[in-house]
């Protein structure tokens, strides 16, 4: 059985708020990035792009990209 996790992250960054979505299986990673706009999102914007919006999100692949990513982190610490 294939589990897939993912993460929804919504930032600031100084002009704009963007949410980040983050996908993992067994051995691959993605993520992509929508920008939302200038004002604070509500939580009803952050479901409806999970939900009926899903297809504004344009996801860069890594195969083997969890590892990929604990190699970075361990860089950074």
């Amino acid at each position: 059985m294939m589990v897939i996790q993912s993460c929804l992250t919504i930032l600031f960054d100084g002009s704009f708020y963007k949410a980040i979505l983050e996908c993992y299986d067994d051995n691959s990673y993605s993520v992509a990035s929508v920008t939302l706009g200038s004002s604070e999102p509500k939580m009803s914007l952050s479901l409806k792009l999970i939900n009926q919006d899903y297809q504004r999100f344009h996801f860069y692949h890594e195969p083997d990209g969890i590892q990929n990513i604990s190699i970075r982190k361990e860089l950074n610490d």
